[in-house]
């Protein structure tokens, strides 16, 4: 088995593509792939009903991946952002 670990920092304006990113890679993964999904985030901008959508992938992909999400708080407060104009 070839456990690859992923690492994933995102909001809640970026949970449909990241999850559209992670069903792709486990839809077109080797059979002897294993992804476990790492996922840095912040409570004010990822609530847990944002984070329980990424958990159903996991749920459905169960013997090909895990995700386990760490709180990071304000760690990355003064980071530099990607902001989507819409």
């Amino acid at each position: 088995m070839n456990k690859i670990p992923i690492f994933f920092c995102f909001d809640k304006n970026m949970v449909m593509p990241a999850g559209v990113c992670i069903t792709s890679m486990l839809l077109n993964k080797h059979t002897n792939t294993y992804y476990d999904f790492f996922i840095l985030y912040n409570e004010e901008n990822l609530s847990s009903e944002y984070r329980s959508q990424i958990l159903k992938i996991q749920d459905f992909y169960s013997k090909d991946c895990r995700v386990s999400f760490f709180n990071v708080g304000e760690s990355f407060k003064n980071a530099y952002e990607v902001t989507i104009v819409r």
